[in-house]
């Protein structure tokens, strides 16, 4: 005998079978949807907690970095270079000024006696000497092939 092979068979299904199997909110989302949605609740997290870290933080007042000295007194620096600084800042004073009457010629009168200003120059301060002084110094270093060679290496 002969049998006639299966016709194949369509099904439709109306609204109201699908509405009978519900499926959740996450099982409707793709598995790339639920990957995204899983990273950016872990970015959502990260962002809270350092909010609150920073808000904890900020609210703490913070230690000063500098120790007090051991007598209660602040600590004096006395490395070569403090010296020469501070020995050139009362060079620059004038000490016999009342600095309540006269504060800048107290804290700067001998630097201007003793430090003429350049003719070339409409105003002169610590830092144009300064400028000058480097200047005048590269200039007697460059003269020499050497010098130079040593100017470039220390910029470097």
């Amino acid at each position: 005998m002969f049998t006639p092979p299966p016709t194949p068979s369509v099904r439709v299904y109306s609204s109201s079978h699908t509405r009978g199997t519900k499926r959740s909110w996450c099982g409707r989302r793709t598995v790339f949807e639920r990957q995204l949605l899983l990273l950016v609740t872990i970015f959502v997290a990260i962002i809270v907690i350092l909010i609150i870290v920073m808000a904890v933080k900020s609210g703490t007042p913070q230690k000063s970095h500098q120790e007090p000295a051991v007598s209660g007194r602040p600590t004096n620096c006395l490395s070569q270079d403090c010296v020469l600084t501070a020995a050139r800042m009362l060079e620059a004073m004038n000490q016999s000024v009342d600095p309540c009457d006269d504060f800048y010629d107290y804290a700067c009168g001998r630097w201007s006696i003793k430090n003429v200003m350049p003719s070339n120059e409409a105003s002169y301060g610590v830092l144009s000497k300064v400028r000058r002084d480097v200047v005048l110094k590269v200039k007697g270093k460059c003269r020499s092939r050497r010098g130079i060679i040593i100017i470039i290496w220390k910029l470097l």
